[in-house]
């Protein structure tokens, strides 16, 4: 992948279909990220295709999303997956939350050049920001949900929903939290993207609470089972071996800023410069917390494979782990979780 038309098929593959004006902005977000990457360092996504295969996992939810009207993105880094949503969703109020210095410039310079006048950037902390509430949270950059619930409490009301792209823990942790209401898990292995709404009842998440986990198919309409058999289990496990190779990258990209922003604090004289190093410092370190975390997630999906127990959903055609298997075949269904 590695081109307006190559980035046109991938989406296309996963139900994501784009007009030319968006995969214009898109190749042309391409470039300057890849430009300003080998400078500043901001992701680590250092060639077209890492770039171009994070701006299809950013968009694999607009198949299932209806457009909102106001999105937030929380700690955007560099554009995944807030300014990706907001070049596929023009006419969105979309604010993207990115507390990192470098990374706010580079945010505001291409939301600039790619001519996206409905989209703000906010260089600060999600808990400093005030703002009305939003219809859709998005994030992909807090790996903990009960925080991000937390953080973004005084930026939702009852209409708001939440977008996050999270790995295969997901129930373990949706199983302490209070307060939330319909919860849906849309499976791209070893991708799963969670979208949930608040509790419209006090107390409704101390009883059971009906989850709703769907095996999403990305499939554009009389798209045959054929063309979508293409993921099987060894592709799945070439996939996950790509993943694992960017996560390490990215985690070698992440300690070395670290490193860096240590040494330019302990130079620092100005206590203000010291103190905006040490909260970047401590940004970076959650991130980094994060994407061990990811790779812990992939390692323990390939050793799955390696022990067959990973098997292909009949409806989908999609790899999931064989406890949930006997539960997809209808492609839909609802669990009771207490």
């Amino acid at each position: 992948m590695s081109g307006k038309g190559d980035l046109k098929k991938a989406l296309e593959r996963e139900g994501v279909f784009l007009d030319g004006e968006a995969l214009d902005r898109l190749e042309r977000f391409s470039v300057l990220l890849e430009e300003w990457n080998g400078v500043h360092n901001l992701t680590g996504a250092k060639n077209r295709e890492e770039i171009e295969r994070n701006i299809v996992d950013s968009l694999v939810p607009t198949g299932f999303v209806e457009r909102p009207a106001s999105l937030l993105d929380v700690g955007t880094g560099a554009g995944f997956p807030g300014l990706i949503l907001a070049v596929a969703w023009p006419g969105t109020e979309t604010v993207l939350c990115e507390p990192l210095k470098k990374r706010a410039a580079f945010l505001r310079l291409t939301a600039l050049e790619l001519g996206l006048g409905r989209v703000a950037v906010e260089r600060r902390r999600v808990e400093e920001l005030r703002h009305e509430p939003f219809a859709l949270i998005s994030s992909r950059a807090v790996s903990d949900t009960g925080l991000l619930l937390d953080l973004t409490r005084h930026l939702a009301d009852e209409k708001t929903h939440w977008l996050l792209y999270k790995g295969s823990r997901l129930e373990e942790e949706l199983a302490g939290l209070a307060g939330i209401g319909e919860v849906r898990i849309h499976e791209r292995p070893p991708r799963r993207y969670l979208l949930l709404s608040r509790s419209r009842s006090p107390g409704r998440s101390e009883g059971k609470r009906a989850m709703i986990s769907e095996a999403f198919e990305g499939q554009s309409k009389g798209e045959t089972m054929a063309q979508r058999s293409d993921l099987d289990l060894e592709h799945f496990r070439e996939v996950l071996m790509e993943e694992r190779e960017r996560l390490l990258k990215e985690i070698e990209s992440v300690s070395s800023d670290t490193q860096a922003l240590d040494r330019a604090a302990e130079g620092a004289e100005d206590l203000g410069d010291v103190a905006e190093l040490d909260a970047q410092n401590a940004i970076d370190q959650r991130l980094l917390e994060d994407l061990k975390g990811q790779l812990e997630e992939v390692e323990a999906a390939l050793k799955r494979i390696e022990e067959g127990n990973y098997g292909i959903c009949e409806k989908t055609g999609r790899p999931i782990p064989v406890e949930r298997l006997e539960a997809y075949p209808a492609a839909r269904t609802v669990v009771d979780a207490e």
